[in-house]
């Protein structure tokens, strides 16, 4: 089911990776993580489509309708880099990619938010293990709940497991 459901949108994951700076592998393992790759999937929040996305962020994106999968995945992945860009690019380009797929999961704030926390109890804010900690001790004190902070640390966690499964299926499959 997954391979065959990739296959039906690979072509729109590499045309979005020629806009941003992630390879395809990764916006693939996003949207997987986001909606098993459901052009229909709705969460009871409103997110919706391939990529999840919320009116306002559709809207910021250029996206008209969420559910089309050629919109939402160009919108899902400029949107990711919007986030990327925004974090110092003094930050490892691998600390900052997962510290941009936890605030696409969370929100920004939360997650700067974290950063400054995580430099306040002197570590290092550019670490993304460091920054995930610190949003659990956040978690227990009320800023973002419990829950929500280890969600965003399970999604960062799952999206690099299935990322890395895509990329080396990739490179395989152009070996033989």
């Amino acid at each position: 089911r997954m391979d065959r459901r990739l296959l039906k949108y690979e072509d729109l994951f590499l045309s979005a990776s020629k806009g941003v700076d992630f390879h395809w592998t990764l916006l693939a393992a996003i949207s997987y993580q986001e909606s098993h790759w459901d052009p229909l999937a709705i969460s009871k929040t409103g997110v919706r489509g391939l990529m999840m996305l919320t009116q306002q962020t559709a809207k910021e994106m250029g996206v008209v309708k969420r559910t089309d999968p050629e919109q939402s995945i160009k919108g899902g992945s400029l949107y990711f880099q919007k986030i990327f860009n925004r974090f110092p690019e003094t930050i490892p380009i691998t600390d900052r990619t997962w510290m941009s797929l936890a605030a696409y999961n969370i929100g920004f704030s939360h997650i700067k938010d974290a950063r400054e926390f995580t430099k306040r109890i002197g570590k290092d804010a550019d670490n993304w293990q460091e920054v995930s900690k610190a949003l659990l001790i956040k978690g227990k004190s009320g800023a973002v709940s419990k829950t929500r902070a280890k969600e965003a640390i399970d999604y960062v966690n799952r999206v690099k497991l299935f990322y890395a499964t895509l990329f080396l299926q990739e490179k395989l499959d152009s070996s033989t």
